[in-house]
């Protein structure tokens, strides 16, 4: 038949050649003709739509016809032309299979062969970074994220995206990747032209410790989150009152606040409408022995203990904290 090809016969055959098989019939016989043919499937892939359409005919490949296969003679040299069309909305993104890039699709059919048309509607990818948190909503339906943060869209549709921080945190910007931007913490609009990547930022307010002087302790925090020492950053949610209390440790005295609001040496109440810097003073005064003679030696030691500058001067300075009397004994 049309788009077949005979391969030949098998079987009780005396004579034959390609077409025609000759057959005693002195008994039962039995004779195989084969015929074989390939095919060639096309396939359309991806997140938009439209069409593919073969020359010579035989393939109109969409979703209303849907004649995506066509067969061929085996071993033929039947040369097939495939041309892809997005519908509205949608581009196409290249071949896959038998063919590759975006321009037509020329195929030899010798043995069977596929073929991938990818079509494509924008992809927008829309982020949540940041300490604080909220969610992320399109007035063309498709994005709310929290649960849904993807979304294909038609192209050239206009998306407006409106951020809203949850109960403590704030929203602080937008960042926008594929072309455009978004300025400030109103609403985004981004054109779908291409694919998008939209970031929002939530943020709650960060507090910052800083110890500074010679002398040494450490700050906590109500609520926790604050122990400086070892944590000296944390993000608090927006407007919460944090008390931080200083500790100096031995042979240090905390000298008092500055920044955030607070001073004095009592404890330090921080209201966290925006990020907040406290610096703790601890004062440490140091007493240092030096020896001197030019033939004798000797020790130098001190009440309270910290001193014990001996023959090796292996402990000649001590910190102590201000207003500390000092008695050295040599």
């Amino acid at each position: 038949n049309s788009n077949s090809t005979f391969i030949g016969f098998t079987g009780d055959c005396v004579d034959s050649d390609k077409n025609v098989c000759t057959v005693p019939i002195n008994g039962a016989k039995s004779v195989t003709a084969t015929f074989t043919k390939v095919t060639l499937n096309v396939y359309r892939s991806g997140s938009g739509s439209g069409s593919v359409a073969s020359s010579p005919s035989g393939i109109t490949c969409n979703v209303t016809s849907f004649d995506c296969t066509e067969d061929y003679p085996a071993g033929s040299s039947v040369t097939v032309t495939l041309t892809a069309t997005p519908d509205t909305g949608s581009v196409f993104k290249g071949w896959a299979g038998a063919c590759s890039g975006t321009g037509t699709c020329v195929v030899t059919m010798g043995v069977a062969k596929e073929v991938v048309a990818e079509f494509h509607k924008p992809l927008l990818s829309v982020f949540r970074i940041g300490d604080g948190a909220g969610s992320v909503a399109s007035d063309v339906s498709g994005i709310s994220c929290g649960v849904d943060c993807l979304e294909n869209y038609a192209l050239d549709t206009t998306v407006t995206l409106t951020a809203t921080a949850d109960t403590g945190s704030t929203f602080s910007s937008w960042t926008v990747t594929g072309g455009g931007s978004c300025t400030g913490t109103g609403a985004c609009a981004v054109t779908m032209h291409e694919d998008k990547i939209v970031t929002a930022y939530f943020a709650r307010p960060l507090l910052t410790v800083v110890k500074a002087g010679l002398g040494a302790g450490e700050v906590t925090s109500s609520p926790s989150g604050v122990h400086c020492g070892l944590d000296c950053l944390e993000n608090y949610p927006l407007n919460q009152s944090v008390v931080l209390t200083a500790s100096a440790a031995a042979n240090s005295n905390f000298a008092g606040w500055s920044g955030g609001g607070c001073s004095g040496t009592g404890t330090c109440t921080v209201s966290m409408d925006t990020a907040k810097t406290v610096t703790a003073t601890f004062n440490s005064f140091v007493l240092t022995v030096n020896k001197t003679g030019s033939s004798g030696s000797g020790t130098v030691t001190s009440s309270p203990a910290g001193i014990n500058c001996d023959v090796n001067n292996t402990d000649c300075a001590e910190g102590y904290a201000p207003g500390t009397s000092v008695l050295l004994t040599a």
